[in-house]
């Protein structure tokens, strides 16, 4: 499994054996997990003439805008999926609680239903782990640390306002 990001031996192992067994049950080309800003995780299998950082970066912006497109037309909360049935490859986008993007790369000959079902399968078990995955996020990165915005939810920092605190923070007590 190839990463951008380096997390915990036993949650990368987690996410590793998750990907590993949708990658052979549906006998998939790829199958990557992104965060929802497109960022690289994790990757099993491998695909021709494809760079994974850029699929999870195009994923990532893919299922942003179907989902504000789902809100726009009256559905308050888009989570699900998206499928692409190109002429050589199918994809399939799907969303992880809101935290993170399941992407499958595979051949036109396997049954979109196949796939389909062992992902929604996988994306139970990611979400199970995606509490623990967000908690070593807030303590491995603590100036991008998540915050609870004003509804109680997590709510990633953006850059200027993460500097702007951690600034505040070393100098306190000046």
């Amino acid at each position: 499994m190839n990463e951008s990001l380096v997390v915990p031996d036993t949650l990368s192992e987690e996410l590793e054996g998750i990907l590993r067994q949708l990658y052979q049950k549906t006998d998939a080309t790829a199958v990557l997990l992104a965060d929802v800003s497109g960022q690289l995780i994790a990757i099993e299998g491998e695909g021709e003439l494809m760079d994974p950082v850029i699929v999870a970066a195009l994923s990532g912006g893919q299922l942003a805008a179907i989902q504000e497109l789902a809100r726009q037309v009256g559905d308050p909360d888009p989570l699900g999926a998206l499928f692409y049935e190109g002429d050589h490859k199918r994809i399939a986008l799907l969303d992880v609680g809101g935290s993170f993007v399941l992407i499958v790369v595979f051949e036109p000959e396997v049954p979109m239903g196949l796939v389909r079902h062992y992902a929604t399968r996988s994306v139970t078990a990611l979400d199970a782990l995606r509490e623990e995955f967000e908690q070593w996020m807030r303590s491995a990165a603590p100036l991008f640390a998540l915050q609870e915005n004003e509804e109680g939810e997590d709510d990633a920092l953006d850059f200027n306002t993460a500097l702007d605190n951690a600034l505040d923070d070393a100098f306190e007590g000046f």
